[in-house]
């Protein structure tokens, strides 16, 4: 089964690495960023990446089509 992914879920599932290795890096740096500052800015970077790429059917569900 070959489906695409669609392009929101991939926004924030690239987000939410990209924030990943941003604290990681700044780990290695000696700043101390705590376990729940992480995961906030993950959940928000994530959700916003989301909200700004554009929907694949334009707003429409698939069961309308």
């Amino acid at each position: 089964m070959a489906t695409r992914i669609n392009p929101k879920v991939a926004a924030g599932g690239v987000a939410g690495a990209v924030v990943t290795i941003g604290v990681w890096a700044v780990g290695l740096a000696g700043v101390t960023v705590p376990a729940e500052v992480a995961s906030a800015a993950t959940v928000i970077v994530a959700f916003a990446a989301g909200y700004l790429v554009p929907a694949e059917r334009g707003g429409k569900h698939v069961a309308d089509e």
